[in-house]
């Protein structure tokens, strides 16, 4: 009736238990290094970093860190296209029969562009560009919380990344799988408000939005992974 009213906000109480650590690869070393090298990175991937960092909104931060692998996954070229593609173009001929050439580039290129599964170039973006060490540090200063299956207020399961608490080093390659799918899953959720196959949401509630930091950190990490190697 009156947009201007003033609200009441009842602030809901988070248990100090169920506060989480932040993975940081400064925590593995004595000291800062000495010298450090950089690349270019993305500007629209870089921006993005840039509104996920200042947001406080933790359901917006997660969806920000996942518009980076998003928007990587969408320019996604197998190696092997990418390798033909680069050897059509090294062809000392390619000037003197340029038609030629384009039917095999568009050759090349028709199986790529008839993918119409977003989700397998996500997972070749991920596993291509991290490995399971990248995100180790995430994983154990939470592994308490990844050692459970994760229930949301809303019904929402995600299933464990570790057996139990001392199986750290029995992560292999193959768990990125599950990782990815897990953050996919959420992030359906946060953006559908429900999970497509299921009658299960994450309702936005304090609690929830706690339960959510372990995840955003591992995908913050992956996020910073793929931007770094992306081009």
């Amino acid at each position: 009736f009156d947009r201007d009213t003033p609200k009441i906000i009842i602030y809901e109480k988070v248990a100090a238990e169920n506060e989480y650590k932040k993975g940081c690869y400064f925590e593995l070393f004595d000291t800062f290094p000495n010298k450090i090298k950089t690349v270019n990175i993305d500007p629209t991937l870089l921006d993005t970093f840039m509104v996920a960092n200042l947001t406080d909104n933790v359901r917006l931060k997660f969806i920000f860190y996942f518009q980076i692998l998003e928007y990587s996954s969408y320019y996604y070229l197998d190696n092997k296209i990418q390798n033909r593609i680069t050897q059509t173009f090294r062809n000392p001929e390619i000037y003197d029969k340029p038609e030629d050439f384009s039917k095999i580039i568009i050759e090349e290129m028709k199986d790529h562009f008839s993918q119409k599964d977003d989700s397998i170039k996500l997972e070749k973006t991920i596993t291509e560009n991290v490995i399971i060490n990248d995100i180790k540090n995430e994983i154990e200063v939470n592994k308490k919380y990844f050692a459970k299956d994760i229930e949301f207020e809303g019904g929402l399961k995600i299933n464990k990344i570790l057996k139990d608490e001392n199986s750290l080093e029995s992560l292999k390659s193959d768990d990125l799988i599950l990782i990815k799918k897990n953050i996919e899953k959420i992030r359906n959720v946060l953006v559908h408000l429900r999970e497509h196959r299921e009658n299960k949401v994450i309702l936005p509630s304090k609690s929830n939005d706690q339960k959510l930091l372990p995840y955003l950190y591992i995908l913050r990490r992956i996020a910073e992974k793929v931007a770094i190697n992306f081009s």
